[in-house]
């Protein structure tokens, strides 16, 4: 079992940082200590907020991925993670360097591409992967791929033949 005595303040950063390293290489997510500034006495343990933003960004991309084809806002999305939508904004663009809408577009494009492969109608596809209708799937099916939903189903109909 591991000891930990007085620490030295000048020395914390150090041991910290060797610590963090140990534990990361168990698999195991670490702690930090914060001395609390009211109350010498007092200390509580907190996750670092780097670990916390990364845990409520990946939470908002499953709450993306299983609610896909609903109306999902970026207010809805924020209080799944009791964040305010502008401190999600910034959080998601720092993990996953696009905006929760890009990202949800994106997964929406994604599903539209496996149904046309699969022969549904371009129609049917937009309502089924969550888009409002289908000249606003054209539209951002266009800007991802640079072709129309009916041009790509074309070309992989042609592929599969």
């Amino acid at each position: 079992m591991l000891k930990i005595h007085k620490i030295n303040r000048r020395t914390y950063p150090n041991f910290v940082h060797h610590l963090y390293s140990v534990l990361f290489e168990a698999g195991i997510t670490p702690h930090s200590f914060s001395d609390s500034s009211d109350d010498e006495n007092r200390k509580e343990w907190r996750l670092p907020s780097d670990v916390i933003l990364k845990d409520k960004v990946g939470k908002v991309i499953i709450y993306i991925e299983q609610h896909l084809t609903e109306d999902l806002s970026l207010n809805k999305l924020a209080d799944e993670i009791e964040l305010s939508k502008y401190q999600l904004i910034r959080g998601f663009q720092k993990e996953e360097g696009t905006t929760p809408w890009k990202f949800l577009v994106h997964k929406r494009i994604e599903n539209v591409k496996k149904l046309l492969e699969d022969g549904m109608s371009p129609g049917q596809a937009a309502v089924e992967s969550g888009f409002y209708d289908q000249s606003h799937m054209n539209k951002a099916f266009r800007e991802a791929t640079g072709q129309t939903p009916k041009e790509y189903q074309e070309k992989n109909f042609k592929n599969k033949n």
